[in-house]
């Protein structure tokens, strides 16, 4: 019997010994955390009732454009996935355009991390979120709920660097050959209805690229997108045409004397 037993707890000793093994041979830790992510983790909304920020994608992204901090002057387009998607230094031919977009983030998502943005005393940041708080898909904010988190995230750029030029975008609706335009679109027309209305007094300057984005009914035009919410190339050079005057202007402060360059 005791040698019965010996030999069980032998076997079961070797038997983790090499599942740990094949663990280490496969990547470790590293490698579990990567497989609950696909299996468990693998949407940014996987879980309605977790804050965005608390995942997976959300730590990532963070970790990835601390690697490349924002510097004093830089032009930065901030929220979504349509920030995100967006290759904002390639559009403008510049190195100081960044980039601190994440697909899936929303306004309580920008506010966590607006520090490490204007700590940096940017020249412009062009805030592009909003999309996601109202998408009823999600666990959704109301249209007022939303833009008071706009306030106070454009609030708090001002009081950590008031000379920053801050730039409030339309949120795009969804064209009208998709299902998932049938809630999200009229609350996008009465999240950019509340952003025009109120952008000025929060301290930001409201730029219309819902007008140039859309059909003569108001959705997406289908030819600007290829699943129907997110923008295609065509999509973003009519953003692009719209805003191109203003990032360069930015652009061009920095390069004068005394403008931080």
């Amino acid at each position: 019997m005791r040698i019965a037993l010996s030999l069980s707890i032998l076997a079961n000793i070797l038997a983790v010994g090499i599942v740990l093994l094949l663990l280490h041979q496969m990547g470790g830790w590293a490698f579990v955390k990567a497989k609950y992510f696909e299996q468990v983790d693998g949407s940014p909304y996987s879980d309605p009732s977790r804050p965005f920020g608390e995942s997976t994608l959300f730590r990532q992204s963070v970790s990835i454009h601390n690697l490349a901090p924002v510097r004093e002057g830089d032009v930065v387009f901030l929220g979504d996935s349509h920030a995100a998607l967006g290759q904002w230094s390639e559009f403008f031919d510049s190195q100081r355009v960044r980039n601190r977009g994440i697909s899936g983030d929303n306004t309580v998502g920008v506010l966590r991390r607006l520090e490490s943005v204007m700590t940096a005393l940017p020249s412009a940041v062009f805030l592009f979120i909003g999309s996601n708080d109202v998408d009823q898909r999600y666990n959704s904010l109301t249209v007022d709920e939303t833009v008071r988190n706009v306030e106070r995230i454009v609030t708090e750029m001002k009081n950590r660097s008031p000379g920053t030029v801050v730039y409030l975008l339309s949120a795009p609706p969804k064209s009208r050959n998709t299902m998932i335009g049938v809630t999200e679109t009229p609350l996008a027309h009465a999240l950019n209805e509340r952003y025009e209305a109120q952008a000025s007094q929060f301290g930001a300057t409201y730029v219309d690229i819902q007008g140039p984005l859309t059909d003569t009914g108001g959705a997406l035009r289908v030819d600007f997108t290829e699943d129907g919410g997110h923008l295609n190339g065509a999509g973003y050079e009519a953003i692009v045409r719209t805003i191109r005057p203003l990032v360069e202007a930015a652009l061009v402060q920095e390069e004068l004397p005394g403008g931080g360059l």
